[in-house]
């Protein structure tokens, strides 16, 4: 049984407490023997709902983390294509290079030339560099310096990504997207069966104690811009 079948089951129970209640056909006596079987039934599924849950978040951390796992592997072999020898000499070059100049509109048509080049570290320390030095020397209220920042900050964030870097990406966020529905559907569970566990014992939403979900707003991504992480704990 899926954790979305179980929130439906109690969804059903919650619509079979209302119906009893509302049914003109039953005396209050039949109310009451009616409220007691499906409270019998309720009862009976607790158990199924806490091991069909727990075994949910089981199954959601180690796809997670899987996920993770994954990526960090990616990102390892995607560091391996660099060489940092000749990228730490590209980044003081850079820098130098772009002290010696003047004027905003130089500064554009330059990095616009050497940022095609086929010298990837060449375009890295480009894209790094550059966008430091044109907010500190050209904050102009036109935005132009900002507008090429954003740009180059754009251009190495391609750069240092691969297609299965990008793959993994998404499968994260809908792995954390899974996670956050499970948030959802744990809780309501955990608050229709509140009042049948002792003072402290819910063991419901003690499922929900090692995982922390967060979400916060990416301006520069539109692909990704509300992005969802996800941390397990314990």
């Amino acid at each position: 049984m899926k954790s979305s079948e179980v929130v439906q089951k109690v969804r059903f129970y919650q619509q079979a407490r209302r119906n009893i209640q509302a049914d003109p056909n039953l005396s209050q006596a039949g109310k009451e023997r009616a409220g007691g079987n499906l409270e019998q039934s309720i009862s009976l599924f607790r158990d199924v709902a806490v091991g069909e849950l727990t075994q949910a978040w089981k199954d959601a951390r180690q796809q997670y983390e899987g996920v993770l796992s994954k990526r960090a592997k990616a990102e390892d072999d995607e560091g391996a294509r660099w060489n940092y020898e000749r990228l730490s000499y590209e980044l003081a070059s850079v820098e130098k290079r772009l002290q010696a100049f003047s004027d905003l509109p130089a500064v554009s048509s330059w990095l616009e030339k050497e940022t095609q080049s086929g010298n990837l570290e060449h375009v890295r320390a480009c894209c790094e560099v550059a966008p430091g030095v044109l907010r500190k020397r050209w904050p102009g209220v036109d935005g132009g310096a900002e507008h090429l920042a954003r740009r180059l900050e754009r251009l190495l964030g391609n750069l240092l990504t691969t297609p299965e870097l990008k793959a993994l990406e998404q499968a994260e966020s809908e792995q954390a997207k899974a996670v956050l529905q499970l948030v959802g559907e744990t809780q309501e569970v955990s608050d229709f069966y509140a009042n049948s566990f002792p003072y402290g014992g819910n063991e419901i939403v003690k499922l929900l104690d090692n995982v922390k979900v967060s979400q916060h707003y990416n301006p520069e991504d539109f692909q990704r811009f509300l992005v969802q992480t996800v941390e397990f704990e314990g």
